[in-house]
């Protein structure tokens, strides 16, 4: 584990005042912190790509970045600084191959409370310690770019706003909402869903999430002055509505997805997938928004026209009985299943 060290404090030398970030409380069962560690890793994930511009815009791209947002927002970046990093991440690109490596050390990233740690949590992943030495060594050759770039300009910005969302929730009785959602869902939830905050270069406002295993990775765009704080806490809630349908009692999903049907509808497989993100729109984003604004959010709520179109239809319903504190039944799916036959 020296060298780790070593690598590791190699990492933070060009960002001195960086300590380990703690995971500070947003909601009831969601914490939130910043984090370079797993900032550098995301970075790392997509910079494999820099010399392979074959692999650019292929959509059976391997990339261990399921959101081309991510990868098209670094890999379009001027990027000459970190040319001399192309052979290990050449390297890189071998060891994340494989789906849950790449997994596993995304979320170890997250939840690490600074490099060191990540180091040893990687270590339990990659028992090879020539396998471990790739990783390692392809971290610390992109450091020191991807600090001078990124996180040193950027850190002060994440920790605001973190403060900022943290000051907002407790203020606009954002914590009440849940135990409203949960009854909604017919679901519990007793863990933790983290929340990360990490730069990621784009013109764009509004923070994009990237979710796995109850980790909500939420790249904040170094966009000057953004401040679309109530629409970031409800970008936050429609992550942790995903933890909340995949709770929901089984009998009662099966017959929600059943109402929903399998018919092809503007491209998409009118299927689970299209009804969690229509109830996670609806609650999470238009919704919290309504409780925390105090006005109805701008339209349109989501950016896929299916999701939107029937997330629009059965937003009013789902307000209803958010607000009546009611869960979905046989009443409620017999709306969506008019919902989805309406064209």
């Amino acid at each position: 584990m020296l060298l780790a060290a070593v690598l590791a404090a190699a990492l933070t030398r060009s960002s001195a005042a960086t300590p380990p970030e703690q995971e500070t409380p947003l909601a009831p069962h969601i914490s939130i912190k910043i984090s370079q560690i797993h900032g550098l890793y995301t970075f790392a994930a997509a910079s494999m790509f820099f010399d392979v511009e074959a692999v650019k815009g292929n959509p059976d791209d391997p990339s261990p970045l399921p959101d081309p947002f991510l990868k098209k927002a670094f890999t379009e970046t001027p990027r000459t600084d970190a040319v001399g990093a192309r052979p290990a991440l050449r390297q890189l690109r071998e060891v994340l191959s494989k789906k849950e490596i790449a997994e596993d050390l995304w979320v170890a990233s997250a939840e690490a409370a600074d490099a060191e740690d990540f180091y040893a949590r990687a270590a339990k992943i990659l028992p090879d310690p020539k396998v471990r030495s790739v990783l390692e060594q392809s971290l610390a050759a992109l450091g020191p770019f991807y600090n001078k770039r990124y996180w040193d300009p950027c850190r002060g910005f994440l920790v605001e706003k973190r403060d900022i969302l943290i000051a907002l929730a407790e203020k606009r009785g954002y914590s009440s909402l849940f135990s409203k959602a949960e009854a909604f869902y017919g679901a519990e939830y007793d863990g933790t869903m983290l929340v990360v905050l990490t730069p990621v270069p784009s013109k764009e406002e509004g923070m994009r999430p990237l979710v796995l295993r109850d980790i909500a990775s939420l790249a904040v765009p170094m966009v000057p002055g953004e401040t679309e704080n109530i629409n970031n806490l409800g970008v936050i809630f429609h992550e942790y509505c995903h933890i909340l349908f995949h709770r929901m009692d089984p009998e009662a999903l099966r017959l929600l997805i059943a109402a929903v049907g399998r018919e092809k509808k503007k491209g998409w497989v009118a299927t689970g997938g299209l009804i969690e993100e229509a109830l996670a729109t609806t609650v999470g984003n238009a919704w919290t928004y309504f409780k925390m604004d105090g006005s109805e959010k701008e339209r349109p709520l989501y950016k896929d026209k299916a999701i939107n179109a029937l997330a629009e239809k059965l937003y009013p319903a789902v307000k209803s009985y958010l607000e009546e504190g009611r869960t979905m039944d046989a009443e409620f799916r017999a709306l969506v299943r008019k919902a989805v036959s309406q064209p």
